[in-house]
């Protein structure tokens, strides 16, 4: 029997005590049931989507430093990050990615959701030149064209922006 009784499937019908709640999460990503014994029996858990991003740079980055079609100069200004398909809502780190050596770059700081801001449509994320410069300043050491950011969501996915070529 479908443990979702109502016309939405939104509500299961086995609430009795002790026997567990259960969520149902569709989209157009998939589905999935969660049970009250998720996130490592705790019973908490998170939902995010996997963003995925166009191949070409200049499809995905924008903002006053990014002079494409495949550069981000950090003394014009601000970089924006564009996913093709999902809400950045759900990521909770960004690293300075070396796509040469597959791996943050040496000296930088994560950042976090304090470090950039999301449009409303959750489609672009922008981070300051001011955040860049105090947490990726050796993200431009030495002048790379093997660069990039690595996006990992609240759920432990993780995807890698383009390759960009980063410049003080």
């Amino acid at each position: 029997a479908d443990l979702f009784d109502d016309a939405n499937f939104a509500v299961d019908s086995n609430g009795s005590a002790g026997s567990g709640r259960l969520l149902r999460y569709v989209s157009h990503f998939g589905n999935a049931t969660l049970t009250s014994t998720a996130g490592a029996g705790t019973g908490y858990f998170s939902v995010s989507a996997r963003p995925t991003f166009d191949a070409a740079a200049v499809n995905v980055y924008s903002g006053t430093g990014f002079t494409g079609p495949a550069t981000y100069d950090q003394s014009d200004g601000d970089l924006i990050i564009t996913a093709t398909d999902a809400r950045l809502h759900g990521v909770e780190k960004i690293e300075f990615w070396d796509t040469g050596g597959a791996a943050k770059v040496a000296g930088t700081t994560d950042l976090t959701p304090a470090d950039w801001t999301v449009n409303a449509a959750g489609t672009t994320i922008t981070i300051t030149a001011a955040t860049i410069n105090t947490k990726g300043n050796a993200w431009f050491s030495p002048l790379s064209a093997a660069r990039a950011f690595q996006l990992t969501t609240s759920g432990g996915e993780t995807r890698i922006t383009p390759i960009i070529t980063a410049q003080p």
